[in-house]
């Protein structure tokens, strides 16, 4: 009997992070590195790991600070520095995301997913990336 598991088909792109990337404003340079399951964002003071789940869910790893490794989780990283995060339901409301809860990945779910993992890390993590955070020192 042939075993047939279901695999997703995969549409996560470093060239679709790379052409979000460019619609926002970065405090510094970065690089793209492509990675076995997602993209590592390097800035010179931080590196940040958008990472390509099931069913293209994105996600991302707080990596590095000021040449220092971390692995900060992105649920960790949230409820430290957004307010009322995992207390409140609307909590992003004012960033307009895309918030596609398509259950199956497809190439849009995908764009919409990363957009919106990019647009947070813009809004909530240009301290982290520039090296000056302080609300992580505890988890530092």
């Amino acid at each position: 009997m042939e075993n047939k598991m279901y695999v997703p088909k995969d549409y996560f792109k470093i060239s679709i992070v790379e052409e979000i990337m460019k619609e926002f404003s970065w405090p510094s340079e970065y690089r793209l590195e492509e990675d076995a399951d997602g993209v590592n964002i390097i800035f010179p003071k931080s590196e940040i790991y958008i990472k390509n789940g099931y069913e293209n869910d994105v996600s991302f790893i707080l990596i590095s600070f000021n040449g220092k490794d971390c692995y900060i989780d992105e649920s960790t990283a949230l409820e430290k520095l957004v307010k009322n995060y995992g207390k409140e339901s609307n909590v992003f409301k004012e960033l307009n995301l895309k918030e596609d809860t398509t259950i199956y990945a497809s190439p849009e779910a995908t764009e919409a997913n990363i957009w919106d993992t990019i647009k947070i890390l813009n809004v909530y993590f240009l301290d982290f990336i520039m090296g000056k955070e302080t609300a992580l020192n505890s988890l530092l």
